[in-house]
C-alpha cells in the first residue's frame, strides 16, 4: 500500500505513543491485498473515544465526535478526514441497530464483521496483516464469505444481505460461499426492518457493479427483488426479467452511469417515478431518468424532426449524449437515425439556443398582434433557426421575411 496518506502515519505514532494500537481496517486493507488502489482510510484502535479525543485536543488535528456511543469519532486532518473507531464487540442487536461494548482485541473486534474480506487489519508502520477469519485465503480463492455463522451475521443486521450481493455486482470472478447464499435466502425477510434510504443505497452499488445484471438476476431467483423492487418485476416471467436486466450490460463499462441504468430498468415500468421517490432517490434523478423514458419512444418510431431533436438538445445538453446511448442500448434498426441524433450534438452552434427575435422585434413588425401570440412568433422563428431556414448572416429584417413567408402571415 504506497499511498497511505502522511497524516495517517501521523495519528498511528501520536495513539502509540499513550500505548494505544491503531491498525487500518475494512476498505483499504481489502483492497491492497486484492492488487487495488485504496480509497478511504479507516482506523481501529484500543483507545476509547474520550481517550482519542485526549491524545488529539492539543494537537494540529481537529476531533469530531461524530458516533461516540458506537466508538466512532472523525479526525480532521489539512489533507484528509478520517475515522477511527474503538475496538468493539456488539452485545444487542436487533437487524438494525446495536448496543456495542468496548474491547481491545483485534480479534473479538473482527468477529463481528459482515464478511472476511472486510475484516482484515493492517499496521500501516510494518504493514503487517492480521487475518483473525480468513479473509486472505477467500480473496485468493476469490469467494464471498459472512464471518462465522452466516444467519447470525445476517440477524445482527438485515442490510448484509444486500452488501454481499453488492460486492457480487461489483468483484468479477468473484463467488457467494453456498452457505452464505442459503443463508441469504433464507433471511431474506430481515430486510424489511431496514430503511429504504440504506436499501437504495446499496441498489445503486448493485446497478453500477460490473456484474449488476447478474447480480439482480440472482437476486430476482432468491426473492429479494421481490421485497425491495416488486414494481420493476411484477408480471414478468423469468425470461423476460433476464431480457431486461441483460440490457445493462450494453452500458458497461464505457457508459456506466446511474440516471441511464435507471432508466434502461425502468423503462417499462408505469410510474416508475413514483418508485423512485418512494426510494428516496433525488428528485433531479428522478427527473433525469424521465427524461429519458419519455423521450424514447419517440426516438425509436424515428418521430423525431430535426427541429425537435435540436429542441430536446438544447433543453437538456448534458443529458442529450446519454439519450442517444439510452436508444442505442434499448435497441434502433435505424442506424442513420442514431447518426443524426449525433449530428444533432456535434453540430448545434450556441447562437441556435434561443429565438432570433426578441418580443420588441415581434412587436415592432407586427404591431397588431395580440399579446398572447408574441410568444409564439418567437418559438416560430426558433423552429426556422433550428430548421437551418436563418443563414449565420441574415439580418432580421430577412428573418422577418422568412417568417411571414414560412407561416403566411401577414
Amino acid at each position: 500500500m504506497t499511498n497511505i496518506p502522511i497524516e495517517i502515519i501521523e495519528i498511528v505514532f501520536a495513539l502509540k505513543k499513550h500505548n494505544y494500537k491503531t491498525l487500518l481496517v475494512g476498505g483499504c486493507v481489502r483492497d491492497h491485498v486484492m492488487g487495488r488502489v485504496p480509497k478511504d482510510f479507516d482506523l481501529a484502535t484500543t483507545a476509547k473515544p474520550d481517550e482519542v479525543i485526549d491524545v488529539f485536543k492539543n494537537s494540529t488535528f481537529k476531533v469530531i465526535p461524530t458516533g461516540i456511543k458506537h466508538g466512532t469519532v472523525t479526525i480532521v486532518g489539512n489533507l484528509s478526514t478520517y475515522e477511527i473507531t474503538t475496538l468493539r464487540i456488539d452485545q444487542i442487536c436487533d437487524g438494525r441497530h446495536a448496543v456495542v461494548e468496548f474491547t481491545s482485541s483485534f480479534k473479538e473486534d473482527s468477529l463481528r464483521r459482515d464478511l472476511t474480506i472486510n475484516a482484515l487489519f493492517i499496521d500501516p508502520i510494518d504493514m503487517k496483516i492480521y487475518d483473525f477469519v480468513g479473509g486472505e485465503d477467500d480473496i485468493k480463492n476469490k469467494v464471498l464469505r459472512f464471518v462465522g455463522d452466516p444467519t447470525t451475521r445476517i440477524k445482527e443486521d438485515g442490510l448484509r444481505i444486500l452488501r454481499i450481493l453488492r460486492f457480487y455486482s461489483q468483484y468479477d470472478q468473484y463467488e457467494i460461499d453456498p452457505q452464505s447464499l442459503s443463508a441469504v435466502e433464507e433471511n431474506r425477510h430481515g430486510l424489511e426492518k431496514i430503511s429504504v434510504e440504506r436499501i437504495r443505497d446499496e441498489i445503486i452499488k448493485v446497478i453500477l457493479g460490473d456484474r449488476a445484471s447478474q447480480c439482480l438476476m440472482l437476486m430476482f431467483r432468491l426473492s429479494i427483488l421481490q421485497l425491495v423492487l416488486p414494481e420493476l418485476i411484477n408480471d414478468k416471467d423469468e425470461n423476460q426479467v433476464s431480457q431486461l436486466f441483460e440490457l445493462l450490460d450494453g452500458c458497461k463499462p464505457n457508459f456506466n452511469y446511474l440516471g441511464v441504468l435507471l432508466a434502461v430498468l425502468f423503462h417499462q415500468t408505469k410510474g416508475f417515478d413514483k418508485i423512485l421517490l418512494r426510494l428516496k432517490f433525488p428528485k433531479i434523478l428522478v427527473r433525469e431518468v424521465a427524461y429519458y423514458i419519455k423521450n424514447n419512444d419517440r426516438c425509436l418510431k424515428n418521430n423525431f424532426s430535426l427541429v425537435e431533436l435540436r429542441k430536446s438538445y438544447i433543453q437538456n445538453i448534458s443529458y442529450y449524449q446519454n439519450l442517444i446511448k439510452f436508444v442505442e442500448v434499448l435497441g434502433t434498426d435505424d442506424l442513420n437515425y442514431l447518426e443524426k441524433m449525433q449530428m444533432v450534438a456535434d453540430n448545434t452552434p450556441r447562437r441556435y439556443f434561443k429565438s432570433p427575435l426578441t418580443g420588441h422585434d415581434i412587436k415592432k413588425h407586427f404591431p397588431d398582434i395580440p399579446l398572447t401570440q408574441i410568444k409564439v412568433l418567437k418559438e416560430r422563428a426558433h423552429e426556422l433557426l433550428l430548421a437551418d431556414e436563418i443563414g449565420k448572416n441574415d439580418r432580421k429584417a430577412d428573418i422577418i421575411k422568412k417568417l411571414r413567408s414560412f407561416f403566411k402571415l401577414l
